[in-house]
């Protein structure tokens, strides 16, 4: 095999390949002779077409299709002995082939960039620290507590946006007086509506009402409101409440509160809250510091992008884009419903030649690390992984065997792990030094908000 290279570009070449015209005849032949056993023409016994008869026939487009093949199953041999590193498919250019004679074709390709890493260790990431404090569990279980809160009618209050209503309600036709609809002690909460024009009168919410009271609201229902039966009709609102409900927040040590919460008494619900903000912190802290020391070898690394790897990721996010708005649609469509805005704006984005640059740098420099430190991923960790993706599964155990015996879902898994693997290796070889943050600050920040820069007034100092 002869090979040629013609450079087009920074990382674009072009190999032209000649394939002796041996090794294309051999390929024809095995094709004709499997063709003469599974073609069915009409004269002659099934096994037993004659070859010149396939050649007459079929000749011409089946030398196409074994150019094109050879070509396929040679260009990455000759772009390897050549040393190239092809980064994206290559477009083929090739004429036809005639028996006896060598192939010649031309393939077009982008090559991997060339670059160094630098010394992990001149990368400066910032550590976040907290302490759990008293304060932070409080928080928490006040938020519990909330959630759990009951509801309970109160004597002469007047209602105010978040409490509840025990209401009933009718709807009316005005123009028939038909009764359209009618619930009974009803739930209701007192909420403001008034940037929905679809919403039911009031749009205000049922504001300052007693038990008692019933009120009555005249309503032009929108042509377009989701809901064909009321759809353009003018219809009277009828409220009658019966009960204005006030909220009751459990104390910390109450038993049913603390049944609820699977825990005996009030120190063992607080013991558990504090070790979950700490696995909490441990675990976004990591996240943090990965993402980080990604984002600053980013900042400092800089090469040409292959175009055609940039292209296919903006390919991916139109496509995941567009699976999402036709979800969007179905749902709208099962509750007979209208969406307020064009469904379509949302595929198209102007960052996304941005989104897939940074995507396509962050896997190539990743892929660096990897190769370049021997980054690898036990076994024991993958099959976690994959077991991990299955456990809500109707049937894991069959999820996780269709998995694994699909190489490519598991190389896909694996590269995840390995992309992970990686980060941690820049993480431990880098300079690193702490800041002290409250808990509750620390859960907000992303790899963006620490730059070391934007540390250098902070205390900070050095980790061994």
């Amino acid at each position: 095999m002869k090979v040629s290279v013609e450079t087009k570009g920074e990382l674009e070449r072009r190999i032209s390949v000649t394939v002796p015209a041996e090794d294309v005849s051999a390929r024809y032949k095995e094709e004709l002779l499997r063709a003469a056993k599974d073609v069915r023409l009409k004269g002659f016994r099934p096994g037993k077409v004659p070859t010149r008869e396939l050649e007459r026939r079929y000749g011409r487009r089946l030398k196409r299709e074994i150019a094109l093949d050879v070509a396929r199953e040679n260009w990455l041999k000759a772009a390897q002995k050549e040393a190239l590193k092809p980064a994206t498919a290559p477009r083929f250019e090739l004429g036809d082939w005639h028996e006896g004679r060598d192939l010649h074709f031309h393939a077009t390709f982008e090559c991997m960039p060339e670059f160094e890493l630098i010394d992990f260790s001149d990368l400066e990431l910032i550590r976040p620290q907290a302490e759990v404090t008293d304060a932070d569990v409080d928080s928490v279980l006040d938020e519990m507590r909330e959630e759990h809160k009951s509801w309970h009618p109160s004597e002469g209050r007047t209602s105010e946006i978040g409490d509840h209503l025990r209401v009933d309600f009718e709807l009316i036709d005005q123009a028939s007086e038909d009764r359209i609809h009618r619930q009974e002690a009803a739930e209701q909460m007192v909420s403001d509506h008034s940037e929905d024009p679809h919403a039911m009168p009031p749009q205000t919410g049922l504001i300052g009402v007693k038990a008692g009271e019933t009120r009555e609201f005249e309503w032009q229902v929108p042509d377009e409101y989701p809901g064909g039966e009321i759809a353009g009709r003018q219809l009277l609102v009828r409220y009658v409440i019966h009960e204005v409900l006030e909220p009751q927040v459990p104390e910390a040590d109450a038993p049913e509160f603390l049944k609820k919460m699977g825990m005996d008494d009030v120190d063992a619900l607080r013991n558990a809250i504090r070790d979950s903000l700490e696995r909490n912190r441990e675990l976004h802290v990591e996240r943090l510091m990965r993402d980080q020391a990604l984002l600053r070898l980013n900042e400092v690394r800089d090469f040409s992008l292959p175009e055609g790897m940039v292209v296919d990721q903006m390919r991916r996010l139109r496509d995941e884009r567009e699976h999402y708005v036709e979800r969007m649609k179905a749902g709208f469509r099962a509750q007979g419903r209208t969406p307020k805005l064009d469904l379509a704006d949302l595929v198209q984005d102007p960052k996304d030649r941005e989104t897939a640059q940074d995507y396509v740098k962050s896997a190539l420099l990743l892929r660096k690390v990897i190769d370049t430190h021997g980054v690898t991923v036990a076994d024991e960790s993958l099959e976690e992984a994959i077991r991990k993706r299955c456990e809500y599964e109707s049937d894991p155990q069959t999820r996780y065997m269709e998995i694994v015996e699909n190489e490519d879902v598991v190389a896909g898994i694996e590269f995840e792990l390995l992309q992970l693997e990686a980060m941690q290796y820049i993480v431990d070889h880098a300079s690193i030094s702490t800041r002290e943050v409250p808990l509750k600050d620390l859960m907000k920040l992303t790899s963006d908000d620490l730059a070391p820069s934007a540390a250098s007034s902070n205390h900070q100092h050095q980790e061994d």
